[in-house]
C-alpha cells in the first residue's frame, strides 16, 4: 500500500491464505524417474483408472483411500527433516505410486516421521491430517492440496456496516472508472509518480458527476471506518472536496480476491477508502464480528483433544510402559527413539532449521507413552524461533499414527525449566 502523508493512518486488513494451482495430471519429468527407478525395484503400477477418474468429486478421509488396491503396500521410511516434497518424492520411488504436492507453500513445509511396514494409505492419510489438507486423485497417483477452509477469507471480509458499505461502493467506483477514457483512467489509477504539485491522482472537480457522488460516499463510510477503529477524527474530516485530488490503487491480490484503495488526499493528509473484491459475488457483504475470527485454522490441544481421548479409550500401546534417556536431544530426536521402542509410527509438522534446536535433557523413567507424550509436547512449548514463539501439540490418527502439531501462538505455555521425568 501507498504510505499515508499527515498524520492519518490506514486501517489495515491482514490475512494469510494459503493458495493453490489445480495442475491436473503431474507426471513431470522429475516424475517420471522417479516411477522409472520404482519400476527398477519390480514394484507393480496399477493403471491411473483403477484408481479414480480424475474429475470425480473429491471424498475426504482415509475410505477414499481405501479404494486404490495399490495403497495397502507397506512403507518403511524414516525422515528427521524433509520438506512434504522430498518426502513424497521418495515415497514415490520406494512404492511406485506417484503422491505429489500442489502449490509451492504445501510443497516446501518441513515435516519429520517414521513409518515401519506402514500401510501406504495409513502414512498418506496422517500427512493429511499435519493440516488442513485433502488428498486429490489424478491420473497416474495422487496430489496432496490445501481443503477449502470457509473461514479463510474471514479477516477479509467486513466487520461493520461501514466497511460494507466500502465495498458496495468500492465496485461501483470500479465499474465507473472501467468506462472512463483512458487518458482519465490513466491519471487517476497512480503509477508512483505524483503529479498535480506533488499529489497523485486527479482533482476531483474533473471526475464525472456520477463518479463524485461514488467518492462522496467513499469519503463518508471511510471516516466512519477510520473513526471507528483508530477511536479519533480523520484530519481528512470536513475538507472540501473540491480541493482534493483521487487516485485509485490495486493493493493486493491473492486467489478468490483483489484488494483496492481509493485515496483522497488535499496535501496535508490521505484518507484511504480501503475495500476487497471477491471473485465469488455473492462474498464481501456478510459482516464478521473481529470477535467471532479465530486465529487460524490449525491444529490445537483442543481440536487435538478429541483424538486423543478417542485413542486412549482404544489404543492400549498409548498404556504401556517406556523407558528414555537423552542427554541432548531435540523433540523429533526423542520421537525418534520412541519410535524405535514401541514401534509407534508417527509424523510431526516441524518448522524449517528448528529440528536440531532446542536440544535437550529428556528422561522417561517406565512410565506410560501416552504419558511421555504429554510431557514431551509441553517440554517444549513456548520455544521461540527469531520473534516467534511456537510449541506442539499431540493427537493419534483412526489408524494408530501419532500426529505432532505446532500449536497456535495463544495456546502456548512457558516451557518447563527442568528436564522432563518421572
Amino acid at each position: 500500500m501507498q504510505s499515508v502523508s499527515g498524520q492519518d493512518t490506514r486501517s489495515l486488513k491482514w490475512v494469510v491464505v494459503l493458495s493453490f494451482v489445480v495442475t491436473g495430471t503431474l507426471l513431470t519429468e522429475a516424475h517420471s524417474q522417479l516411477l522409472r527407478r520404482a519400476a527398477e525395484r519390480s514394484l507393480p503400477l496399477v493403471a491411473a483408472g483403477q484408481a479414480s477418474a480424475q474429475n470425480e468429486p473429491v471424498d475426504r478421509g482415509i475410505d477414499r483411500l481405501d479404494r486404490d488396491p495399490r495403497l495397502k503396500r507397506p512403507l518403511t521410511l524414516r525422515r528427521d527433516n524433509v520438506t512434504i516434497e522430498e518426502a513424497l518424492n521418495q515415497i514415490t520411488e520406494l512404492t511406485g505410486v506417484l503422491v505429489s504436492a500442489e502449490g509451492a507453500v504445501l510443497r516446501s513445509t518441513p515435516v519429520a516421521f517414521r513409518f515401519s511396514a506402514t500401510p501406504l494409505r495409513d502414512a498418506m492419510d496422517a500427512i493429511s491430517h499435519l493440516d488442513l489438507y485433502e488428498w486429490r486423485a489424478v491420473r497416474g497417483g495422487w496430489v496432496l492440496r490445501y481443503r477449502k477452509d470457509p473461514h479463510a477469507f474471514d479477516m477479509m471480509r467486513p466487520h461493520s456496516e461501514a466497511e460494507v458499505m466500502l465495498e458496495r461502493l468500492g465496485k461501483q467506483f470500479l465499474d465507473q472508472f472501467a468506462a472512463l477514457p483512458r487518458q482519465l483512467a490513466n491519471q487517476i489509477g497512480f503509477n508512483g509518480n505524483p503529479v498535480n504539485g506533488g499529489q497523485s491522482g486527479v482533482p476531483f472537480s474533473s471526475l464525472p458527476g456520477n463518479m463524485q457522488g461514488t467518492v462522496q460516499g467513499l469519503m463518508s463510510a471511510a471516516l466512519e471506518q477510520y473513526a471507528s477503529n483508530q477511536g479519533s477524527t480523520s484530519r481528512l474530516a470536513g475538507a472540501d472536496l473540491g480541493l482534493c485530488n483521487i487516485d485509485l490503487q490495486r493493493t493486493g491480490a491473492q486467489e478468490g480476491l483483489s484488494s483496492y484503495s481509493v485515496d483522497i488526499s488535499n496535501g496535508t493528509g490521505v484518507l484511504a477508502a480501503s475495500f476487497v473484491v471477491f471473485d465469488d459475488p455473492k462474498e464481501g457483504y456478510q459482516i464478521v464480528p473481529f470477535s467471532d475470527i479465530t486465529a487460524g485454522t490449525g491444529y490445537d490441544d483442543n481440536s487435538e483433544g478429541t483424538s486423543r481421548a478417542s485413542a486412549l479409550q482404544v489404543d492400549s500401546r498409548l498404556k504401556s510402559k517406556v523407558t528414555l534417556d537423552m542427554r541432548n536431544g531435540s523433540i523429533v530426536d526423542v520421537m525418534q527413539q520412541l519410535g524405535v521402542k514401541t514401534k509407534y509410527p508417527f509424523i510431526a509438522r516441524v518448522w524449517s532449521g528448528t529440528d536440531s534446536r532446542p536440544h535437550r535433557a529428556v528422561r522417561f523413567d517406565n512410565i506410560a507413552v501416552a504419558d511421555a507424550l504429554d510431557q514431551l509436547v509441553n517440554y517444549y512449548d513456548g520455544i521461540a524461533s527469531g520473534p516467534t514463539k511456537y510449541g506442539y501439540t499431540w493427537g493419534e490418527t483412526r489408524k494408530g499414527i501419532v500426529l505432532i502439531h505446532i500449536k497456535r501462538a495463544e495456546d502456548i505455555k512457558p516451557a518447563p525449566s527442568a528436564p522432563v521425568q518421572r
